[in-house]
This record gives structure tokens, C-alpha cells and sequence, in this order.
């Protein structure tokens, strides 16, 4: 199985690279950025998928690496060293932690939504289906007077949409078909 370069490896390769504009500290202890913009736009994207220093940051962050107190662009991270790249293989992505202050949540319906704007949704998308009923039966009713079928081809559903009847379906698909076939002559 190839090996996949860890976050810590690709990082420790990038500020190992030579660039102007991220490198080490003199003890290899800590990680220097003198040009986010230039490292965004020039050297981040060959090393990750993104050309953003924010992204890199915030990828910096959830790895646990600390900014150096007193400056905004100098990282540490303990396993994070200079003389040490497979040591940077082993830093993981922090887990989140759980919050302690959640309460316990009594059990719900999985079809009710707790969603804070879900009444008004759900008027609109009330008002959608009667719109689309409206317009199914208005369609029903011109096609049954356009075939001239002496029955009516639907019904109205569970959630009150015309549903096509199997067999009914199928012979006006057949009756549209010949319409459309004698229109083309």
C-alpha cells in the first residue's frame, strides 16, 4: 500500500523546501511565515490542495500547533521539529471535544424537524404541492378531454398529487402517442 503523506509530513516538507517566505527557527523548533500572501499564492499550493493561508492556519490549528506568543506567524508544535521529519508523520488531527454542557435530549420523531424555520418551510412547501396538485389536475383534465376518454385517469394521492392509475396510464400514453403521430402526417 502506497503511503499517503500525513499533514505533518507535507508541512514539514514545505517549510523544509528553502522558500523565502516560511522556514525554521535557528533551533528547529518553530515554524516562521514572513509573506502569507506570497506562501498562498506560491508555495501552498504545491504541497496541498488549496491556495489559501487562512485554510493552512486553521489546518494548523486543528493539528494542535500554537502560535509563539507575541507574534502572528511563528507555529510550534512539540513533535514538530526540524532534525526530526518522520517524528511530523505522527501528529494527528485533533478530535472535537464533546460538550459539556449539552443536556440529554428526550427522543423525537426523525420526521419532525427541529430546525428553527421549519414551520415556515414547511408552509411554503405546502403551498408548492397545491400549486403542483392544482396544475396536475388542470393537466389530467385537458388530456382526458383531448384523448376523449369516457373515464377519468387518476385519482388523488396520500399527499393529495394526481396519481396515474397503472392500466389507465398506460392507455393514455398510447392514446398521446397515436395524437402525436397523426399531428406529424
Amino acid at each position: 500500500m502506497p503511503f499517503v503523506p500525513t499533514f505533518g509530513a507535507k508541512l514539514h516538507e514545505l517549510v523544509s523546501s528553502g522558500h523565502d517566505c516560511i522556514g525554521w527557527s535557528e533551533d528547529g523548533t518553530h515554524v516562521w511565515v514572513t509573506n502569507p500572501e506570497r506562501l498562498a499564492r506560491d508555495v501552498i499550493p504545491r504541497f496541498f490542495g488549496h491556495c489559501s493561508y487562512p485554510s493552512l492556519s486553521r489546518s494548523l490549528h486543528a493539528h494542535s500547533f500554537t502560535i509563539s506568543p507575541g507574534s502572528n506567524n511563528t507555529w510550534h508544535h512539540m513533535s514538530f521539529r526540524r532534525d526530526a521529519p518522520a517524528l511530523a508523520k505522527t501528529i494527528m488531527r485533533k478530535r472535537p471535544k464533546p460538550n459539556e454542557r449539552r443536556r440529554p435530549e428526550a427522543p423525537q420523531d426523525p420526521h419532525v424537524s427541529r430546525a428553527p424555520n421549519a414551520e415556515s418551510a414547511l408552509a411554503r412547501l405546502c403551498e408548492e404541492l397545491r400549486e403542483e396538485e392544482q396544475a396536475g389536475e388542470t393537466l389530467m383534465l385537458t388530456l382526458e378531454r383531448t384523448l376523449g376518454c369516457g373515464r377519468p385517469l387518476g385519482h388523488t394521492g396520500p399527499c393529495g398529487s394526481a396519481v396515474l392509475i397503472g392500466k389507465r396510464a398506460r392507455v393514455l400514453t398510447a392514446k398521446a402517442r397515436e395524437a402525436m403521430a397523426g399531428d406529424s402526417e
